[in-house]
This record gives structure tokens, sequence and C-alpha cells, in this order.
């Protein structure tokens, strides 16, 4: 009976270690940007440019009130004296746009905001950039460290405590 507790407490014990030994947070912000709230018909104002590492997210999540608006993320390209966006990896004109995307190379992205109609728009929303983080957890500095030690303890004790068989002569 003792061996059987001793044995579930390292068990359970080592499931805890295991268990708690890393883990992955998905993703964290680490910027955001807010377009301008007016943009003038046919204009471009001031964009956002923001170094990015392979699998980081953008999320976009923008609405615009009183006409269309287009929305376009991709590398940064001076030639010039000139900046443009080469190979966008989003390029969206609506009323609301939401999305969602992974980069694939290490690059510095710029995000864009135009007002595609001919009167001025009102934008409300944001972009965000996020890092994936990996958090590992020590497994010492949990309830692992002392449960496991306990069992092992109490299983070295139950082998030194054990009580001697005794011999019966048969008559």
């Amino acid at each position: 009976m003792k061996v059987s507790i001793v044995i579930g407490v390292i068990l359970l014990g080592l499931g805890i270690f295991f268990a708690l030994f890393s883990t992955l947070e998905p993703y964290t912000k680490c910027d955001q940007w807010s377009p301008p709230k007016n943009i003038a018909p046919q204009a471009t104002p001031p964009a956002w440019a923001l170094w990015m590492q392979a699998g980081d997210k953008f999320k976009v999540n923008i609405t615009a009130s009183g006409g269309r608006i287009r929305v376009v993320i991709g590398p940064l390209a001076v030639e010039l004296h000139q900046t443009y966006i080469r190979n966008p990896i989003f390029d969206c004109t609506n009323f609301s746009i939401t999305w969602e995307g992974k980069i694939e190379k290490d690059d510095t992205y710029q995000v864009e905001v135009r007002n595609e109609g001919t009167s001025e728009v009102t934008v409300t929303g944001e972009v965000v950039a996020e890092h994936p983080r990996i958090r590992v957890v020590y497994p010492y500095t949990s309830a692992a460290t002392p449960t496991l030690i306990l069992g092992v303890a109490l299983l070295v004790y139950g082998f030194i405590r054990k009580p001697r068989k005794k011999r019966v002569k048969k008559r």
C-alpha cells in the first residue's frame, strides 16, 4: 500500500514536472498605429513603417465612413529619394477592412491608408504588429519539485524501514 502511494506521488510529480516545463504564448502586441482620422479626397496621408521579422503578424481593423479607403501593406523600397511599396502582401479597397497576416521574411514594412473616393472620409481603427513569444516556466519554481522530492523521500524511507519477512518452518 505504501509503495503504491509513493509511486503515485512520484508519477504525479513527474507529470506536473513535464507539463510545466515551457509554454508558448501565441503573440504579444509590440506596436500599434492609428491612421489619421480625416483623409482628404485622393490623398495619401503619412504612412507607418516598421521593422518586422519572419513569423510576426499584422492585424488590420479599419473602418471608413463617407467613402472607400485603400490599405496597402508591403516591404518598403527607396529609389531616387522616393519611397514605395514593392510586392505588397496586402492590398484591399473597401469601406471596412479586417485582415490578419503573417510576415514571411525580415524587412521594413510600410502600411498606407489612402482615400480612393471624391469626398473626405473619416477613418477609425488601428493596425497592430505582434511578435510570437516563448515563455519558459522552470519546473523548480512550481509545485512539481516539492512533490517529486517528497515522493522520492517517501520511496527511500519505505525501502529502508521495510519490515523483514519472518520465515516460518513447515511442520
